[in-house]
């Protein structure tokens, strides 16, 4: 609070004598100012994380042992010769080291089939390089001929094991997809200009429905599994 003295001087008609007289005294309340609040940060939103099942998924290539076994990658060293085969990469629903079995499609079904919740569930890839000259390329290939954009570099074909009768069968083409049908391996060939291919990094993932992808199609569920091409 403020206390102000105040005091007036009066002038007398008849002396001209100058009086001062007192006026009293004067109190001044101080103005109250209004301290802002700091504004609460807004919450970080939660990410989404779909729930898929089955929630494992390895990429395997036969073993060296002469069985039928099968032996889980993330690293793999090939020669590349244009117009030769880099290898086929095999996808199961687990991510033990070695799955064994007498057939292919038998130790996929049993792998498959252990889990609950998988109606609708398929199997997609993801193929990741760089080239020569820095370009990236990212593909997310959910249909044969998503990978046509690349052939020049790299062929890939794809391939459903699981509904087979025994016999001869080749690659998928885009009218060869059903809801039926399973896109259990990849096979990568060179292409003609493979000598401008960086590592290569396919990968395998499980997806049941649209919101698995981001805005650009890009996967964004935990169930995937890559292998590094050198």
């Amino acid at each position: 609070m403020i206390l102000i003295m105040a005091s007036a001087v009066l002038c007398s008609c008849d002396t001209g004598t100058a009086v001062s007289v007192s006026t009293g005294t004067s109190f001044v309340s101080p103005v109250e100012t209004e301290v802002a609040q700091p504004t609460a940060a807004p919450p970080t939103p939660t990410p989404y994380i779909p729930i898929i099942s089955p929630d494992k998924i390895g990429i395997y290539i036969p073993s060296e042992d002469g069985t039928s076994s099968r032996k889980y990658i993330t690293e793999f060293k090939s020669e590349r010769v244009a117009k030769k085969d880099i290898d086929c990469f095999e996808v199961f629903a687990t991510d033990l080291p070695v799955v064994k079995g007498n057939s292919f499609k038998n130790m996929w079904k049993s792998l498959w089939d252990n889990f609950d919740e998988k109606t609708g569930s398929k199997i997609g890839f993801m193929l990741d390089f760089q080239l020569a000259d820095g370009t990236v390329v990212s593909e997310t290939i959910l249909k044969p001929s998503d990978a046509s954009g690349f052939y020049d570099f790299l062929e890939v074909y794809i391939y459903d094991d699981i509904n087979q009768d025994g016999g001869w069968y080749t690659h998928l083409d885009d009218e060869d997809i059903t809801e039926q049908t399973i896109m259990s391996s990849i096979k990568l060939t060179s292409g003609k200009r493979i000598d401008e291919v960086g590592d290569i990094k396919p990968s395998a993932f499980i997806y049941n429905d649209d919101d698995n992808f981001d805005k650009n199609g890009k996967y964004i569920g935990m169930v995937i599994s890559t292998v590094v091409i050198y």
